[in-house]
Formats: C-alpha cells, sequence, structure tokens
C-alpha cells in the first residue's frame, strides 16, 4: 500500500514538473517572438524644393554669325579656310547667282530713262518760263523725271543686293570656324557657307519641352559639365515658338568666366560646337511639406509610408510633388507631427509593433497593448 502511494506521488511531481517547464518553455519563446523590430522616424517638415532636369547643349560664342547664302548658284572663288581670321568686310566667296548681269543691265537702262527725263525737263523750262508751253504740259515732264527717278533707285537697290548675295563678306571680326563649300560648287539659296565666330563670351543652347519651358526664366542659373570640369551660366533667352521639326523651344544660356575659389571652371577649355551636359531647375516650391525620398514605397497602387502611432505601423497611401536629389514633396496623405519610418526592414507591414530608435520607454510592446494579453495567450 504504502509502495503505491508512493508511486503515486511520483508520478504526480512528474506532471507538475513537465506542466512547470512547458509554461516556463511558453513564456521564454514568446518573449523571443514578440521582439519588436527597432525603426527611426521622421517629422514631415515645411522647406523649399527644386526639381532638376539634365540636357544635352552646344556651346556657342555669343557673336557667333552663320553665313548662308541668300541667292543660289555656281562658287567661282573661295578666299577663306578653317581657322582663318577675318576682319569685318573681308571676302569671303563669290557667288555666279545668274542675277547680276540682268541687274546690271536693268539698272544701266533705267539710268538712261533717266538721264533723258532729265534733259527734256531741262529744254522744256526755258519755254515753260516764256510761257510757250502750257503748265500741264510742263507738270508731264516733270512727273516723267520723278517716274524714272523711282525706276533708278529701285534697279540701283536690286543691282546692289545681287552684288551682296554675290560677293560673300564677314559681317564681324573673328575666326572661320568651319567652311562648307568648294570652289564651282553649285549651291541653293539657304545653304550654310561658313561660320564665324567673334571674340565675345560663349554661351550655350539646348532645346527644351513646354512643360520645362514653363518652368524656366530668364536670369536663371544653369550648371553645366564637360569632361569632370563645372560651370556656371544664367540663362539669357527663352524661345516663344517652338521648332516646327521638333516641337521644342529653343534656349540659351551664358558660361560664366573661372571664379577664384573655383566654383566655375575656365570657359576657354570648352571648344565651340562641342556638346556638353547641363542642369536646369524645372520646378521650384516654397513653403511644401516635404520627406526624405528613402521613406518612399512605391507599388502599382501608388506611393505609400509607414506611420507609427503609438509605435504600431499604419501603412498609408500618399500623392507626391516635385523631388530633388534627396527629398520630396507630399501633397496629401500625411501632416507635419505625423512619424514617417524612414529606415527599411522586411518586418514592416501594416499593424507591425515597433520600437522607436532613441526612445526610452522600457517596454515598447505593452505600450502597445498587447503585454498582458500577450501573457495570458502564452499561460494558456
Amino acid at each position: 500500500m504504502k509502495k503505491s502511494s508512493m508511486v503515486i506521488m511520483g508520478l504526480i511531481v512528474v506532471v507538475l514538473g513537465v506542466a512547470v517547464y512547458r509554461k516556463v518553455s511558453s513564456r521564454e519563446a514568446f518573449a523571443q517572438g514578440v521582439s519588436a523590430p527597432m525603426v527611426e522616424v521622421v517629422n514631415p517638415s515645411l522647406s523649399s524644393i527644386s526639381s532638376e532636369t539634365s540636357l544635352l547643349g552646344t556651346v556657342e560664342n555669343s557673336d557667333t554669325v552663320y553665313v548662308y547664302a541668300k541667292a543660289g548658284g555656281d562658287v567661282t572663288s573661295l578666299n577663306v579656310a578653317a581657322g582663318d581670321v577675318v576682319k569685318a568686310g573681308d571676302p569671303i566667296c563669290t557667288i555666279d547667282t545668274k542675277q547680276v548681269a540682268s541687274s546690271k543691265a536693268s539698272l544701266e537702262s533705267a539710268q538712261i530713262n533717266l538721264q533723258k527725263a532729265q534733259q527734256d525737263l531741262a529744254r522744256m523750262q526755258p519755254l515753260y518760263q516764256t510761257g510757250d508751253i502750257s503748265a500741264s504740259n510742263y507738270e508731264s515732264y516733270t512727273n516723267a523725271v520723278k517716274s524714272a527717278e523711282v525706276q533708278y533707285e529701285s534697279a540701283k537697290t536690286a543691282y546692289d543686293t545681287q552684288l551682296e548675295y554675290s560677293n560673300i563678306t564677314a559681317k564681324i571680326d573673328g575666326i572661320i570656324e568651319i567652311v562648307n563649300i568648294k570652289v564651282n560648287d553649285t549651291i541653293s539659296s539657304g545653304n550654310q557657307i561658313c561660320v564665324i565666330t567673334g571674340q565675345g563670351n560663349k554661351e550655350v543652347k539646348f532645346s527644351v519641352t513646354e512643360r520645362i519651358r514653363g518652368g524656366l526664366n530668364v536670369g536663371d542659373e544653369i550648371r553645366v559639365e564637360k569632361e569632370g570640369n563645372n560651370y556656371k551660366g544664367h540663362i539669357t533667352e527663352i524661345s516663344t515658338m517652338a521648332e516646327d521639326s521638333t516641337g521644342l523651344y529653343t534656349v540659351k544660356a551664358d558660361l560664366e568666366e573661372a571664379t577664384p575659389d573655383g566654383s566655375s571652371s575656365d570657359i576657354s577649355a570648352l571648344p565651340t560646337g562641342s556638346k556638353v551636359k547641363l542642369y536646369v531647375v524645372s520646378s521650384h516650391a516654397d513653403g511644401v511639406l516635404t520627406i526624405p525620398k528613402d521613406c518612399v514605397y512605391s507599388e502599382s497602387a501608388g506611393s505609400f509610408v509607414y506611420v507609427s502611432n503609438d509605435h504600431v505601423l499604419s501603412k498609408v497611401k500618399i500623392v507626391t510633388g516635385i523631388e530633388d536629389e534627396n527629398n520630396i514633396q507630399v501633397l496629401s496623405g500625411v501632416n507635419a507631427g505625423d512619424q514617417i519610418v524612414s529606415t527599411w526592414s522586411s518586418e514592416l507591414s501594416d499593424g507591425t509593433v515597433v520600437r522607436i530608435k532613441g526612445e526610452n520607454a522600457t517596454d515598447t510592446i505593452s505600450e502597445a497593448g498587447t503585454g498582458e494579453e500577450n501573457t495570458e495567450a502564452a499561460n494558456q
């Protein structure tokens, strides 16, 4: 009998021991399972933000002159080559436009008619003074001279124009950068003959869409990069009409000379006609709500952030605006006082309990309303 009692008591002790062990093990396992992820948070701030757009531009001299043929014909002489230094008025080439001879003949004919009208008027003047011809008759001779003078001036203008079209000269002092014709070439009106660059400052010319053009203003600063060198400039001209072939708007900006602090490189190192990468501020906003770009997650449904409310995360959809290298504008979805999670973790999801880095809370899980409930669950 005593032996049976002892066996029963031993079994009870074993069962109780197993129960206690399972209870302790469950608590330890639960304690490990509910360790909340540590995150950093930021508050949205009111600030200014600018969005830059990268473009491709071409370096030019501010007084670059493109010389075009104004009339077609055969090139009979060429007086310059690339690299030549010219003065304004120096001959560049001669084009046989087939119009000089005919316009000269018209001028000579008009000159003869004018001389004859003047001689007739001179003969009639004494007769008019003596009353041998009427006033109306004399007026007809006077009008003939005026008409001949108009015809002569018109013919002279036509002849001078054809001479100008035929004999191409430099319009400015400068350097011949490129020549696009050869002797005996047959060219058409509008063909480029050569390019002359003066001694003025250099500028960069580039094209933009209508959307980007809307954010640009004369005087805006631009950044230019070429082979590791940085340059600065300011917009000087924005076209108001798009080019027919591209639908883009032409913009010009001057380039600054080298500055003592090295913020801008020497522009003399930029060859005329070379391509450069440039950056313009295409949009800007002041006093708008911004957050770091690292806070934003993108999905097919849109952009969202995680907001911490008493250490419990909420997945909040936001509408974004312009952005710069580090920050992005938030148009709706969050407020200035919200705690936005700024660190990434695979454990982040809607409803996740988290700990906030830098807080002195001793039991984040209890603050989130899970401490006692989770202990009871573990006991069961």
